[in-house]
């Protein structure tokens, strides 16, 4: 009798996900007017978006740096995570994130930050592609870049890492 409960018992883990939360996702705006920390320089603007959302280990911020070509990174553990080698990938003269400047965070059934998306759109190449970047305790990694919005959310809160950004101790 016992092993016949156990046997259900160990089969109700494994399949019972009806107490499984779904993944959230939430936009925050990358328009330099509405972030903070906006400093205009002989190359462009800097500006910290986005700090109000939480990663493993407490909260992440992104900074925005518009110039000639676009960049982010990505502040989270400490460290300040770079995101330009993707954004270069796309093309030259980059833009990050689209006519509506946002940010996508993908966040687990916990509401902690497992991913987030960012368009970047080239004036050479005319592509626009999502970039899915990871989060794990310490770093951000690389999940991929796609081409349609359900590829990237897709890619968010299945993709494992692959290469780590680079990133420099704060």
């Amino acid at each position: 009798m016992a092993k016949i409960i156990l046997s259900l018992f160990v089969l109700g883990l494994l399949f019972d996900h009806s107490t499984a939360r779904a993944a959230t996702y939430e936009y925050s705006s990358l328009d330099p007017a509405k972030c903070w920390n906006v400093e205009h320089g002989e190359g462009g603007l800097s500006a910290t978006c986005a700090g109000s959302l939480y990663g493993p280990l407490g909260p992440i911020q992104v900074e925005l740096f518009s110039g000639d070509n676009e960049n982010l990174n990505i502040i989270h553990a400490d460290k300040r995570h770079m995101a330009w080698q993707y954004i270069i990938d796309v093309g030259s003269f980059t833009f990050v994130g689209g006519k509506n400047r946002v940010i996508e965070w993908i966040k687990n059934g916990d509401g902690i930050v497992r991913a987030l998306v960012f368009r970047v759109e080239s004036q050479t190449t005319k592509a626009s592609k999502l970039v899915v970047l990871g989060i794990t305790k310490y770093e951000v990694c690389y999940f991929g870049t796609v081409d349609t919005n359900q590829q990237a959310r897709t890619l968010g809160e299945t993709g494992y890492c692959g290469d780590y950004l680079p990133s420099e101790n704060l």
